[in-house]
């Protein structure tokens, strides 16, 4: 299973992206739609969420997840 397909909690997922839980959250919650399934997804900037109960679980794209070879 590749990194891309890998699900992980908005604590680390958020923690990856380098920005607080709460404002993670936010995003998430304001980018959030229910799908004719009855599911509830958000898609931001390179981000799938998936909420299952009151939790979310993210997907990152790949860029995400490489280092950053500008860095120095």
């Amino acid at each position: 299973m590749s990194d891309r397909t890998r699900w992980m909690s908005s604590d680390v997922a958020a923690e990856i992206l380098g920005v607080p839980l709460i404002t993670f959250r936010r995003a998430m919650e304001r980018a959030a739609r229910r799908r004719p399934d009855g599911s509830v997804e958000a898609r931001v900037d390179g981000v799938h969420g998936r909420k299952f109960g009151r939790r979310w679980r993210v997907r990152l794209d790949q860029t995400w997840l490489e280092p950053n070879r500008d860095a120095r």
